[in-house]
């Protein structure tokens, strides 16, 4: 599972990346919301979240593992 943030509705928002599409517009990432709602951005509007990211934001190893992260 790969996890993202990108600005929503004017606020920072985080999502998991369930998959990349290529369309005519370019590249697109299929998100899903902790909400439930899934969604379908360019790659430009998000930023990929990195190891170090998650352990900034509190998210252990052992729940990244359990997680499949």
């Amino acid at each position: 599972m790969r996890l993202c943030k990108i600005m929503r509705k004017g606020k920072l928002d985080y999502a998991e990346v369930l998959g990349l599409s290529d369309t005519p517009t370019g590249v697109k990432a299929r998100l899903k919301f902790p909400d439930g709602t899934r969604d379908l951005v360019s790659t430009t509007k998000i930023r990929m979240l990195q190891d170090k990211d998650l352990d900034a934001l509190g998210v252990g190893k052992l729940s990244r593992k359990l997680m499949g992260v």
